[in-house]
């Protein structure tokens, strides 16, 4: 849990008696006589000495509220300012996709959600990556007619693996996403895959 750290600048105290009971304070954590303090504003006055212990403790009190304060729980306190920064990782396919994590594409039926993964799987596969689609919904005439109209070539065709469990070559298990998970990665490890296109999470 992250404690706000107290400001180190010095409090701007206008009475020289509290001025110099703060300092003397700050100091002397337990409590002790106050005694005369030199300043070329102050004089000490021993007939006020009980009002200026009274004083005295009023601001040890504020002192320890002060820490009670600094010490509850927070949930940060953190600007931009503070943030880690630092050069962005390469683009995979700039500007859409990124290696920092998953990318999604939201939006309703026909209105270009498959031909938008299309162009970024041909702009992958120039790259050097190695694709494999997942198609839980099977639109395999889909996948097939958008990437050849997009004018990948045969072997650029071929470093895109297709995947389907609706497919009639998928004869291991069936199932969704998380039961077939283990079956997948085994494939994607043994052809070098380097990104996973999903259609769609949803359905998987």
């Amino acid at each position: 849990m992250h404690a706000r750290q107290a400001d180190p600048t010095p409090l701007r105290i206008a009475d020289p008696w509290l001025a110099a009971a703060a300092r003397q304070l700050a100091e002397h954590p337990d409590p002790v006589p106050l005694g005369p303090i030199d300043g070329p504003a102050f004089e000490f006055d021993p007939a006020a000495e009980d009002e200026q212990r009274e004083i005295a403790e009023h601001i040890r009190a504020g002192l320890r509220r002060l820490d009670d304060e600094l010490a509850a729980p927070t949930i940060g306190d953190l600007t931009a300012f503070d943030l880690p920064s630092g050069p962005p990782p390469e683009q995979l396919a700039e500007p859409f996709l990124t290696p920092e994590g998953v990318t999604v594409i939201y939006g309703k039926g026909g209105t270009g959600k498959g031909l938008i993964a299309c162009y970024l799987v041909m702009r992958l596969v120039r790259a050097g990556h190695v694709v494999m689609v997942l198609d839980f919904e099977y639109h395999r005439h889909e996948w097939g007619s958008r990437l050849r109209g997009l004018g990948l070539t045969d072997d650029e065709l071929r470093r895109i693996h297709w995947r389907s469990p609706s497919s009639d070559d998928w004869t291991e298990t069936k199932g969704t996403i998380g039961q077939v998970h283990k079956l997948i990665r085994t494939d994607c490890d043994a052809l070098e895959v380097t990104f996973v296109v999903v259609d769609s999470y949803t359905v998987a």
